[in-house]
């Protein structure tokens, strides 16, 4: 029954017409399109049919129909008689806190705005004090997220890892987020935040409908049992041949928001370097690397970054040690200039307290579009798609 329910609803918060034939009990939900408004207006309608007060990170813990409902069944068995439920119906949801240009977001990775939940619950009760989340956490909260950071990295090298030889079997296929129109294909890198994805590219996707075709790569070692990439040379390899297959299809443009551009960039090299390079890159809001993170001083944007990070990790390390190893992986790394033209997608207002992002380096044509570093790819996602349409559709120079 909850199964059904959890596709039901699924299905209507995305907007599929067909309701739950659409919905796969073992899909993963970003890969459907969930991004974090959809995440919240669907933990939402469930805590209201349930009467469970139900954690902003549900749809991340629990990405599938299947595994949703399965904790909802323990939850439910365990929680009910004390959530709220009535003879009158279930007690309502519990109140979030949504997107909005107010908020106090930041982090140079910070992708909570586009890929997580927008507020933050108690650290996990059945989490043991010690366990590395919960030191995360605590050093993140005492200031200290240098340490914090370094203690992520450190384990993230203990992690199985793969190379070059092993790259092909380490790629995920690209999700497809819209397909049709006649424009080249965006595919898109995401970010490198513990809770980054596919899903950040939701509503960009949802905003060139009908006018070109959108996929996004998953990176690899952030779910349960991946390997982490050993080398930049393994990541790249890994998403250039990710990239090649969606390249079958006709002609491509490499998109990244914030460090998703490294990641786009670095692999546009590696296709120009093999003499199939895009028609053009695509970068948002990206920050040069390492900018503002030396000597054991972050900028404020990443500091903020790594305490949000803390505040919506679960007990799982994998996507904390994941996020900390990716960035050791471009630690040191120079873009170098591209064949292919460039355009690079300024922010109009600047986060709260973050400077805005320094000029990027290398050639480059730039536009600025109303948001900030989040809602860029949020309530103002048509606007930015529209944009990034028409320079492409100009004839980029």
């Amino acid at each position: 029954m909850l199964l059904t329910e959890v596709r039901t609803l699924a299905a209507r918060v995305l907007g599929h017409t067909d309701g739950v034939s659409e919905i796969d009990e073992d899909a993963l939900l970003a890969d459907l399109g969930l991004d974090s408004l959809a995440a919240v207006d669907l933990r939402n309608e469930l805590a209201a049919r349930t009467g469970l007060a139900l954690p902003t990170t549900l749809l991340f813990d629990f990405p599938t129909p299947r595994a949703l409902a399965t904790e909802l069944a323990r939850r439910y068995a365990a929680d009910a008689p004390s959530a709220g439920v009535t003879s009158d119906g279930p007690a309502g949801p519990e109140t979030v806190d949504t997107p909005g240009p107010s908020r106090q977001v930041g982090g140079i990775e910070g992708e909570f705005g586009a890929s997580g939940p927008q507020a933050a619950d108690a650290p996990n009760a059945d989490e043991a004090p010690d366990s590395l989340g919960a030191l995360f956490r605590t050093a993140c909260a005492r200031g200290r997220t240098w340490d914090g950071m370094v203690l992520l990295t450190v384990a993230a090298r203990l992690r199985p890892v793969f190379d070059r030889t092993g790259a092909h079997d380490a790629a995920h296929e690209p999700v497809m987020l819209t397909a049709g129109g006649t424009g080249a294909r965006l595919v898109c890198s995401p970010a490198l935040s513990a809770v980054s994805g596919p899903q950040e590219y939701a509503r960009l996707g949802a905003g060139l409908r009908g006018l070109r075709p959108v996929s996004a790569v998953r990176h690899p070692g952030f779910e349960p049992r991946e390997a982490l990439p050993a080398t930049l040379d393994a990541l790249v390899t890994a998403q250039a041949g990710a990239v090649r297959a969606a390249a079958a299809a006709g002609p491509l443009v490499l998109l990244g928001r914030s460090a998703g551009g490294w990641v786009a960039h670095a692999v546009a090299e590696r296709l120009e370097s093999e003499g199939a390079g895009p028609a053009a890159v695509v970068l948002l809001d990206t920050y040069p690397p390492g900018h503002g993170d030396r000597d054991r001083a972050l900028s404020v944007m990443t500091s903020d970054m790594l305490r949000r990070a803390a505040t919506f990790a679960s007990a799982s390390p994998d996507r904390l040690t994941a996020m900390a190893g990716y960035f050791e992986l471009f630690d040191g790394w120079k873009p170098a200039p591209l064949a292919c033209p460039t355009l690079y997608v300024r922010a109009q207002d600047p986060l709260p307290g973050a400077e805005p992002a320094p000029p990027w380096s290398l050639p480059h044509a730039e536009i600025t579009v109303p948001g900030d570093h989040f809602t860029m790819l949020e309530e103002h996602a048509r606007t930015t798609a529209v944009a990034i349409h028409r320079w492409l559709g100009d004839g980029p120079t």
